[in-house]
């Protein structure tokens, strides 16, 4: 599972893996209303701001939704990657906000 960083509906900016992320609402950030929380295996915290909050609920738990069923996965696959987890996450922690549309 994961999610891609698009500008202008044509380039890709990044992309993230969301196995063994963690999201949930953003209870202590009170700079602005509806906003969700999340934190990536690596530490890197991305920060959601959606229109209300019946569309901030329905995100966060299609997102722990879709994460449970990805690392379901995940575990029952055999693994082939040899690399350790701290070489391939190798990211500085980071905060980053974005705005999201009703559709999830």
């Amino acid at each position: 599972l994961t999610i891609t960083a698009v500008k202008d509906q044509q380039r890709v900016l990044a992309q993230y893996d969301l196995v063994q992320s963690r999201c949930g609402v953003a209870e202590n950030y009170t700079k602005r209303d509806f906003v969700f929380e999340l934190t990536l295996i690596d530490g890197c915290q991305m920060l959601f701001q959606v229109p209300d909050k019946k569309i901030l609920i329905a995100w966060v738990r299609s997102i722990q939704h879709n994460v449970g069923l990805s690392q379901q996965t995940a575990q029952s696959r055999p693994r082939t990657d040899t690399t350790s987890t701290s070489q391939s996450h190798h990211h500085t922690k980071k905060k980053m906000f974005g705005f999201m549309r009703g559709d999830h």
